[in-house]
């Protein structure tokens, strides 16, 4: 016998996912409603209410500025790569 054991917080469609494993809904399927969490659940919707695409996605002056320095110091590390390999394999 082999026995799996599904567990999911949000899984509405409980019955079909046990009938898609072939329980026997009568005798193996326990469900458990929101009155046996010992932590209750909460739900939050989090929407933009943006309407023009462009202004959804501006960020703000330190987060181009974390950008700029990211890209400038991936290139100079590029260059060093480069530069170390010129040196070690081509010049030597």
């Amino acid at each position: 016998m082999v026995r799996l054991v599904g567990l999911s917080a949000t899984l509405p469609n409980y019955e079909d996912v046990a009938t898609f494993m072939r329980v026997d809904v009568s005798k193996g399927l326990f469900f458990f409603d929101n009155s046996f969490r010992p932590v209750p659940l909460d739900q939050a919707y989090v929407g933009i209410t943006e309407k023009k695409a462009l202004k959804r996605f501006q960020v703000g002056p330190v987060k181009v500025l974390n950008i700029f320095i990211m890209t400038v110091s991936f290139f100079c590390f590029v260059f060093f790569v480069v530069f170390l390999f010129l040196f070690c394999f081509v010049l030597l």
